[in-house]
């Protein structure tokens, strides 16, 4: 990527390198270092915190295959990534959010450090003549940049870093491997692919963000060769490197069209508020919005969730899709007329921001937007961003000298933004504030500002009718602002209840309405299941509500089968707990056994907790079931909680 054509820096500057190499990555991280308390948050809870299968007491090979197989969050299941979590429970003696922000911080500096050898690497593959200095303050911009702090301080998406990791390293070995001496072109490229493909396979193993590793090879590379090519530098034979991106281009023909299937599916945007046509058109803004988002982040922008974005219904509606459309066409255009060195770099950059969407960002029925998609398409911008920087400079000798002073500033500006923006996760409070400041109209900020508000009147007896009042005011607003929002509707209750409040019968009708034929936001599932199981929640709560509300759920056609199992479970748990009814409770269990299709072992772990802890049935039996269904050994501190209090028992 072009920087400038200044010859490569000697002598002492050179040996500095190391220097201001480590020094970006210690800024990288002290930047992170005010949010290392900060709470766990959204996804943080069903992947981390709830998942029993990390909870590993040591480092035995059962609880090792237990938490690499215990992610539901792709199809990969993304072992590499869950076992990291399973480590970090075990590093900090539990659900410690210093333990795991930690490791995250860790392996964001390691990826500083990738980023600068594969700028570096790819220059010399390209013949590119790039000071070092200019690709490390690249680097140091994209380490304390703000835009990646949830890559960071979100835990989950230790998932995407750890991926990020990966490829970068597999982007090194290919591009290192391509410009070895004393090997045959045809040796070169095929080391290459076979590093690339090892490289893709294990970063999917993270997240399936992996398998954008080859794309971002194929662009890389065929820039790499134009720029060669007009260059001193010819690094193999045209007919090897034909050969190569082939190979390549097919692979991109076949993301294509698994992306292409995963978008067309019958009812893929069943669960969506937005439909495959209001998504293309609605990501047409993000994209922009995420490229101003990096070239010029404030102190509000963007919020954590971002899931109150104006999707674009139509062209016009609202008026900037139609501009952000024509916008990205005269993009495209420029990059496929590129022919000069400039604009090459232009094209590249954009192809690899581009490229590093096409996943999560196109045809795939995620959520509109989240800032951690830009991880590592955001190097691309800020390459553009150095690149104009230089050009400026070489229009004035007075702009040529100020050039680094400035490009040294902006990394310190954003350096200082990142720590504003990490102050603001310290602690759950904090982050609440922070969400409510910058994003009002976000649901899933009142909802979780309604959870903290709760959490808080428990703290401060005092305070707590206060507390309480102002939390039912949060999930007030936030059922009103996602009307498919069941679960904020159920909190709303409970609010009101442990206040000693009575509520209107429309609040009652309303929740069970939206329980049985709204879309099936996690929420909903996720909120009934909690409160079945959390005696604080339920205990001021009509039972007959709570069943007609796990009755409601599981009638509704577009809940998923593993969402219905787990309200069916909390609701067997909640009629043996609270209404001290076993037969009840084993009778739900029974009934949940229709939607258990590929849960079957927690469907019998459960029975068989119940059989022990009650005394009654043949625990033994819905024990051995359990383990013949649980092939990767998931629930195995459940069995031995089982065991130990069977051996307690007469036989």
């Amino acid at each position: 990527m072009q920087i400038t054509d200044s010859p490569a820096e000697h002598g002492p500057r050179k040996n500095r390198i190391g220097l201001y190499l480590f020094t970006a990555i210690a800024l990288s991280v002290l930047v992170y270092l005010p949010g290392l308390h900060g709470p766990f948050v959204f996804d943080d809870l069903h992947n981390i915190t709830q998942n029993s299968a990390l909870a590993l007491d040591s480092l035995s090979l059962d609880g090792l295959v237990a938490a690499a197989t215990s992610g539901d969050a792709g199809p990969t299941g993304r072992p590499l990534a869950m076992v990291s979590f399973g480590l970090s429970y075990w590093m900090g003696s539990g659900y410690s959010p210093q333990a795991f922000k930690a490791l995250n911080i860790a392996i964001h500096a390691v990826n500083t450090g990738l980023l600068f050898l594969l700028l570096s690497t790819f220059s010399r593959f390209a013949g590119i003549h790039a000071p070092r200095y200019s690709i490390l303050l690249i680097t140091a911009a994209w380490a304390v940049h703000p835009i990646n702090l949830t890559s960071v301080l979100y835990v989950v998406q230790r998932m995407n870093s750890m991926s990020a990791l990966i490829t970068l390293g597999t982007l090194i070995g290919y591009f290192q491997v391509l410009t070895a001496p004393r090997i045959s072109p045809g040796q070169r490229s095929l080391r290459a692919l076979l590093i690339l493909a090892a490289g893709t396979g294990l970063s999917m193993l993270c997240k399936e963000n992996g398998v954008l590793t080859p794309i971002y090879a194929l662009v890389m590379e065929v820039y790499g060769r134009k720029h060669a090519d007009t260059s001193t530098s010819q690094s193999e034979k045209p007919t090897s490197y034909r050969a190569r991106t082939k190979v390549l281009y097919l692979l991109l023909f076949a993301l294509f069209s698994y992306l292409g299937y995963l978008g067309l599916r019958e009812h893929a945007y069943s669960n969506r508020a937005f439909s495959l046509t209001e998504r293309l058109l609605t990501e047409s803004r993000i994209l922009w919005s995420y490229v101003f988002d990096i070239v010029a982040p404030t102190l509000t922008s963007p919020h954590f969730y971002q899931d109150d974005i104006t999707k674009s219904s139509g062209l016009l509606t609202p008026w900037t899709t139609v501009t952000a459309i024509f916008a990205w066409a005269v993009v495209f255009v420029v990059t496929i007329k590129a022919t000069a060195p400039r604009s090459r770099l232009v094209a590249a950059c954009i192809l690899w921001f581009m490229a590093g969407h096409l996943l999560e960002s196109t045809l795939v029925p995620l959520e509109l937007a989240f800032d951690h998609r830009n991880y590592l398409p955001s190097v691309a911008i800020l390459v553009l961003v150095a690149a104009g920087i230089h050009t400026l400079g070489q229009h004035s000798t007075g702009l040529s000298k100020l050039a680094p002073v400035f490009s040294i500033a902006l990394v310190l500006g954003w350096a200082a933004l990142t720590a504003h923006r990490s102050w603001m996760w310290r602690d759950e409070l904090s982050f609440v504030q922070h969400q409510l400041a910058t994003s009002p109209n976000s649901p899933r900020t009142q909802h979780l500002a309604g959870n903290t508000l709760e959490s808080l009147a428990k703290q401060q007896p005092a305070n707590s009718d206060q507390l309480l009042r102002s939390a039912a005011t949060a999930y007030r607003r936030a059922a009103k602002l996602d009307p498919d929002n069941a679960g904020s509707l159920l909190k709303l209750l409970v609010a009101l209840s442990q206040g000693g409040q009575t509520y209107p019968i429309e609040i009652e009708s309303a929740l069970l309405q939206r329980l049985e034929f709204a879309r099936a936001l996690p929420v909903n599932g996720n909120t009934l299941a909690n409160v079945l199981q959390s005696e604080a929640l339920y205990a001021r709560l009509d039972p007959n509500l709570l069943f007609k509300a796990a009755e409601a759920f599981q009638r509704n056609t577009r809940a998923p089968d593993h969402q219905k199992l787990q309200v069916a479970i909390a609701l067997a748990q909640y009629s043996y707990n609270h209404l001290a009814s076993y037969k009840d409770a084993m009778n739900i269990l029974d009934n949940a056994a229709a939607y258990s299709l590929g849960h079957e072992a927690q469907l019998y772990v459960t029975k068989a907790l119940l059989m022990a802890a009650s005394g009654k049935g043949d625990a033994r039996s819905e024990l051995e079931r359990a383990k013949r269904y649980d092939l990767t050994n998931r629930f195995h501190s459940e069995y031995r909680h089982i065991e130990r209090q069977l051996s307690n028992q007469p036989e």
